[in-house]
């Protein structure tokens, strides 16, 4: 503030400039943070949404699995398996028709375990293994369909 003297000798204030304050940034925007896991949104059995029974000698040669998850993901793996007998057992990881970064995945299954034999008869589930972008895990069986596995087929 600086007081000048106008002609008569009397004390005036200089002109008044209006006080700016510092800039100040805008406050740093953080993205959400992704907490959520991927989930299976669909998923079936040779374009079935629902059970299936595979006689994989006769008349099921093989038995296509379609899934469909919430967002892309890195497909860990799928594994169908016996749930009578866990160890017989169906593993397989992504690759062909099943590539990471998708939504979506498909495997065909022969009815030949991760062992070499031929799968016995019995209800087998699907357990599904897959990750998110931000490291979301899922890891567990999916639901409400089975595949049934009947190696001989009846006659009436």
């Amino acid at each position: 503030y600086v007081v000048t003297e106008d002609s008569y000798g009397a004390p005036t204030p200089a002109p008044s400039v209006p006080i700016v304050p510092p800039a100040v940034a805008p406050p740093a925007v953080t993205p959400p943070v992704d907490s959520v896991a991927p989930v299976i949104t669909s998923y079936t059995f040779n374009g079935v949404a629902g059970d299936i029974v595979a006689d994989f000698a006769t008349t099921t040669p093989t038995v296509d699995i379609v899934l469909t998850a919430s967002e892309n993901v890195d497909w860990v793996s799928i594994k169908i398996e016996d749930q009578t007998n866990p160890s017989n057992d169906k593993i397989f990881y992504s690759s062909e028709f099943c590539a990471d970064g998708t939504a979506t995945c498909l495997k065909s299954w022969n009815g030949i375990l991760s062992g070499g034999a031929r799968a016995l008869d019995g209800i087998y589930r699907i357990k599904v293994h897959m990750k998110d972008t931000a490291n979301n895990d899922y890891n567990d069986f999916i639901s409400p369909y089975f595949i049934t596995v009947k190696t001989t087929t009846s006659t009436p």
